[in-house]
């Protein structure tokens, strides 16, 4: 009876199914983080990494206020400057037209 309660304990302990453990994302990342080989590559690329984390929100803001800039100036904007605009211009043509067709 003894030696068939060890056999079933090793059997089981050799056939068992692991249980299930859910991933620790956060621990792995800590891990990596941590590392020696990750602070170094970090140190050694720190300039372009700051590089690309400012450059998109920089380059946006330009691109923002350089459309303001010449767009609404320009009549862009289609309120009531973009319509005087447009009527200062056909009546421009109308003029040009009327002086070459004067004679």
């Amino acid at each position: 009876m003894d030696l068939s309660k060890t056999l079933g304990s090793i059997s089981a302990y050799f056939f068992r199914k692991p249980a299930y453990r859910r991933p620790n994302i956060g621990d792995d990342l800590r891990q990596i983080v941590q590392s020696e080989d990750f602070e170094n590559k970090t140190k050694a690329t720190a300039p372009f990494l700051v590089a690309g984390i400012l450059a998109w929100p920089i380059y946006w803001i330009y691109r923002g206020t350089e459309w303001h800039k010449y767009h609404v100036l320009s009549g862009q904007n289609h309120g009531a400057a973009d319509t005087y605009d447009r009527y200062y211009v056909f009546l421009k043509i109308k003029l040009i037209n009327y002086t070459y067709t004067k004679d």
